[in-house]
This record gives C-alpha cells, structure tokens and sequence, in this order.
C-alpha cells in the first residue's frame, strides 16, 4: 500500500519564482510540515494549491496570491473534483494507498469524498494552531521550552515582519477559535507605539484568552 503525503500551500511565499517546496518555504509552519512529512518516508509528497492543485515538491512556480479561505463552497468542491482527477492521472489509487494529511482542514475538506475514510490520515485534526506547532516540533526533534532572550532583543519592525509570518500561517492552518483570538491582539500589536515587549504584555493582562495567544506567537517565534 503506497504512502501518500499531502502539505497545504501557505500565504506566505517567496517573492519569486522557485520549486514549490522552496516557494512555500518562507512559511515556518511550511517548513515544519515539510521536516516532519519527509521524515515519515512516503512514496510519494505533493502539495495542495489553491492555484495549480497538485503539486510536486520540485515543480517550479511564481508567487500567487489565491486561498481556498477565500472561495465559496461551490468552488471549492470543484478544486477538490479537479485536485482527485489529477491525482488519478498520476497513478494513484485511493483504494490501496494510505493519505497522510498534513495540511489546513480547507484542503482536506473537498478530498474526502473521494478517498475511502480508512485510507485517510489526519495527524493533526482538531489541533488548534498552537497545538499543531508544539506537536511538529516534538515530532521533528526541535522545540524548545523556554523563549529566547534574543526574541525580546528584536527590532520592532522585525517583530512585526515575524508577526506578519504567524498571522499568515494561523490563517492557512488554525481553527475558527485560532482566527477570533488573532483579532484580538492584531490592532493593538500593529498599531501600538509603545515597545514590542510592553505592548505584548498588556495584551495578555486583558483575560486568558489573550494570554493564550501572545504565548502562541511567542513560542512560534522560539521556532522559526
């Protein structure tokens, strides 16, 4: 039975053309879901895309701007009809091949109908973002328990860069709870004019749920 590695594309992407493994490189989250599916030896890995659907590791592409987040249901089931198509043409048979999903649950969503759900694997289904972080980073051997010192030492506009990076990879991977408590510190990290430390610590005296995800992007930063 073959072993088939699915990843999700990302917003954050390469301001150039490059194998698409590369492309989606400049997405921590990218990297780590890439780490950990090469560690598990599948036969074959590709990568689901918005745009060009199936993708092999090494096939070469401009940057797009383009989320199945953004199109209506009615398309989506299309891209997953489209998607199923050309992962026939390459061979594969749904029936005697194991699916490893390792992607955001809008990618897997149109798949399904299609492959039996005993051939289907989601390691990380009903993790939220953090919880997926902290588990790729258990299983690539990289994570880390305490902040570095560094992360507080960073410029304000390099912060941000790096603030910039999780809100991408918490909108292509993270639940619907994920998305309401990134809204939550957006405007008073991004708009603040005090420094970076201060601002992240008045956000997370406003309730636990604020505390919750400033320790999200501070861990994310630990790890990128």
């Amino acid at each position: 039975m073959e072993k088939i590695v699915f990843l999700s594309c990302t917003k954050s992407k390469t301001s150039h053309p490059a194998p698409a493994q590369e492309l989606y490189s400049a997405s921590p989250m990218f990297q780590k879901t890439l780490a950990y599916g090469k560690s598990l030896e599948p036969d074959r890995m590709y990568i689901l895309s918005a745009k060009h659907h199936l993708v092999p590791l090494g096939k070469k592409l401009a940057p797009y701007d383009k989320t199945l987040k953004e199109m209506p249901k009615d398309e989506r089931d299309e891209w997953g009809k489209i998607t199923f198509d050309q992962i026939k043409r390459k061979g594969i048979n749904p029936e005697d091949s194991k699916f490893i999903f390792l992607a955001g649950d809008e990618y897997i969503k149109p798949l399904l109908p299609y492959i039996p759900s005993k051939n289907v694997i989601n390691p990380m289904k009903g993790k939220r973002f953090g919880e997926r972080l902290k588990w790729l980073n258990t299983k690539v051997g990289d994570i880390m328990e305490i902040i570095k010192e560094g992360i507080m030492k960073m410029s304000r506009s390099k912060m941000l860069e790096s603030f910039n990076k999780f809100k991408n990879d918490v909108e292509d991977y993270g639940t619907e709870e994920d998305m309401e408590n990134l809204e939550d510190i957006t405007t008073p990290l991004t708009e603040s004019e005090s420094d970076i430390k201060s601002t992240l610590k008045e956000i997370s005296k406003k309730s636990p749920r604020h505390k919750e995800i400033v320790k999200e992007f501070l861990n994310y930063l630990n790890n990128i």
